[in-house]
């Protein structure tokens, strides 16, 4: 992977965030419910957007060239819109 030559850390993609569970819900405060909601929703955006931009890259590819390794290797784009955007 190319990412893997350019950098010591290594790439791993956003997974979407379980749901809230409403009995852990219930023993929270109303701040801490807060902070909870707010952390789930950037961690649903910053899913969103490693997919969309997976989409995009998927888009720019011509078909017959299409492997997963090639994704792969742009996802050094992916981390570099992401600390832009967070």
């Amino acid at each position: 992977m190319v990412y893997a030559t350019l950098s010591n850390t290594p790439f791993i993609p956003p997974t979407m965030p379980a749901a809230l569970d409403p009995s852990v819900l219930a023993t929270l405060t109303g701040p801490q419910i807060v902070e909870l909601n707010r952390q789930y929703e950037m961690d649903k955006a910053e899913f969103h957007l490693y997919v969309n931009v997976q989409n995009a890259l998927k888009k720019q590819v011509p078909r017959r060239h299409v492997t997963v390794s090639c994704f792969q290797n742009c996802s050094h784009i992916y981390q570099q819109i992401r600390e832009r955007v967070f």
